[in-house]
Formats: C-alpha cells, structure tokens, sequence
C-alpha cells in the first residue's frame, strides 16, 4: 500500500518494488543493526570477511567496528527506555512525525557513539564540544552523497542520521544525556522541531471523500524530496520550501480506481500561486494543480483497467 501511495503522489521510485530497492540500499550501506522484534543485534559482514563497508581504510577497520557495536548497543538501551517496535508503528500515517522520531532514535544512538568514540581516542572532555560540532558539520557534508536509489529512501535514511545528530547534539551540551533521554520518552511531534522551522499545520479534509483508501501528513521534509522529484530548479526548491506551512492527503477508491486529493498550505496566496504555476509543466500521469488563496489542491485518477479475456473463452 505504500508503495502505491507515493507512486500516485509522484515520487520517483523506479521499476524495482520498494521491498527491492530497500533491501539493497540496506546491503549497501548498513553496517550493522538492532531488531527491537528479537531483541538482538546483527553485524553485517562485508565481502571477504571484513565488518566494514569498502573505503574505510585497513587501519580504522577496527574503530569502525568499535562504533558499529556501540552504536547499535545505544538502540538496546534506547529499547529499555521506550518500545522501539511500537513507536515505528504509532501514526503510520504521519510520515512527518515518523521521520521526526527517526532522527531522535538515530541522532541520540550518533551522539552516544561519538562520546564513545572521542573517549577512546583520549580527547579531553573540554575539547568534546568542539568536537561534536566539527563531528555534526562532516555528517551534514555527507547528507550530500546519500546511497543510490529512489531519492524519497535515501534521503530519508540519511538525514534521519544527520538532522537527527544535530538536534541531539545541541539537546547534549544543553542538559547532558539525561535530555536526550527525555526527548526519547517525548519525541518531537513533527521535523518541523528538528530543522528548527515555523510548524505545520493539516488542511481540512475534503467532503467528497467517501471510502478512504488512504491518507496522511507528509510534511516539509519529504515536500522538499517531492519538489526534487518533479525536477523542480534547484534555485527554487529552497524558496518554495520556505513558503511550506503543512499539507495532508487523501486517497478515496473511485468507480474502477483511486482519486488522489493532496491539499498543501503556504504561508500567502502569492506563494501558493507561485508553487501551482512553477509545478504545472512538470506533473506527470495526469496530475492537476489547483491555487485557492493560500492553497494548493493536487488532484489525480487513476483507473484500473479490466481484466482482459484469454482468445477463446
């Protein structure tokens, strides 16, 4: 389902199922992970025996493995604190605020991981400070070189760790990990709060939808991978985030298929014209953009075509 629901809204996926493209980019680019189901860690092992992903240089092979393990050693502890399992299920239909509690799971497990690391190294604690800063600034470089695949995982995986890191590191070295601790326990209800931007809101529901099918609050953060998707210019991907003040989608069974309603709010109806006109040349698949004041209604069918009888039935 959805798979379904982000190719009806646009999303770049490519041919290869989502189940697909995220075993590989999980093959690819994990070196290790906890299972709050099993309670249990893995460790992923490379080609020729190694635990570290290739170019990490033979002499850090082993600090490597040293921050895999406390690393995904914090995601046990985090597990005795709050149900993992049960937050990544919680509001499935809220992806801002799924990948909001993403970034506190995996920004607190970076930060624990760097302190470990930094205390390994004999850096003095006075100097940690700068270092996790220094650490932060590496980590937003990287968000740049995000794995190969469909933008909407990648980024999503990647910026969980970077945005994630950020916003915990200030949380540390304003009230230690006992902060950290309580962010777990009350996570931030939207990336809204991480990115340290004006909050979103949800446009009312339309009328006309009878049978939901599906629906949700996407949010700035993957507003902004939606845009990149549309291959909107670069230039004007940053200002039309800006202008971002919430959005929430439907998707209703129609006669024969779906109808996609995606209602997003900007902060003038200025901005709002702006988005449905820049957008317009670039929807696909019979996607429809509307501006009503200070909003913009994306509209799209889909139908389901009849099975078709085999010759000589």
């Amino acid at each position: 389902r959805q798979e379904n629901t982000l190719r009806l809204l646009g999303f770049e996926l490519g041919e290869a199922t989502l189940e697909t493209s995220v075993l590989k980019m999980l093959r690819e680019g994990v070196a290790g992970f906890y299972d709050p189901s099993e309670d249990r860690f893995y460790q992923v092992i490379q080609p020729a025996g190694k635990t570290a992903p290739e170019g990490v240089p033979e002499d850090m092979e082993g600090i490597f493995e040293f921050m895999t393990v406390l690393h995904e050693a914090d995601h046990a502890r985090q597990d005795t604190i709050v149900d993992l399992q049960k937050m990544a299920e919680e509001d499935p239909q809220n992806w801002d605020r799924q990948q909001a509690r993403d970034s506190v799971v995996e920004g607190e497990a970076c930060v624990i991981m760097t302190l470990g690391f930094l205390d390994r190294m004999g850096v003095p604690k006075e100097h940690w400070a700068t270092a996790l800063g220094r650490i932060g600034d590496a980590m937003q470089a990287m968000m740049g070189e995000a794995p190969e695949g469909p933008r909407f995982l990648s980024e999503s995986l990647v910026r969980a760790y970077g945005d994630g890191y950020a916003w915990c590191s200030a949380l540390y070295l304003k009230h230690g990990i006992a902060g950290m601790r309580l962010a777990l326990l009350h996570p931030p209800r939207s990336m809204s709060e991480i990115l340290g931007v004006p909050a979103w809101s949800e446009p009312k529901a339309p009328t006309a939808c009878k049978i939901p099918l599906d629906g949700g609050h996407m949010g700035g953060f993957f507003w902004r991978i939606w845009l990149l998707d549309q291959h909107v210019k670069d230039e004007a991907v940053d200002e039309l985030v800006a202008a971002f003040r919430g959005d929430r989608f439907w998707i209703c069974a129609n006669t024969g298929g779906e109808t996609l309603t995606w209602r997003v709010l900007f902060d003038s109806p200025g901005a709002a014209h702006r988005v449905a006109f820049e957008l317009k040349p670039l929807l696909r698949d019979g996607m429809q953009a509307t501006a009503q004041g200070d909003t913009v209604e994306f509209t799209k069918s889909t139908r389901i075509a009849p099975a078709q009888e085999a010759p000589g039935t």
